[in-house]
């Protein structure tokens, strides 16, 4: 049986999506469908608003969402 070469399965590995400001996203622990406002300097933390509210949620990683097209 033939061994998979290292750069192949490197290949493979997906990159995190870089957020910005308008993606819609879904945190963890929620349904709800929320849109990035803000993106920390290294990108690693993201404030939040659900649209049509007054609820914001601050400083939410990044590693914690789920992206919505």
């Amino acid at each position: 049986m033939p061994r998979k070469s290292p750069k192949k399965a490197l290949a493979r590995v997906t990159t995190p999506r870089i957020p910005r400001v308008g993606d819609r996203v879904i945190p963890e622990g929620s349904s709800s469908v929320y849109e990035i406002t803000r993106v920390s300097r290294d990108g690693r933390q993201v404030d939040l608003c659900l649209r049509g509210t007054d609820l914001e949620r601050f400083r939410v990683p990044v590693d914690h969402l789920r992206f919505v097209k």
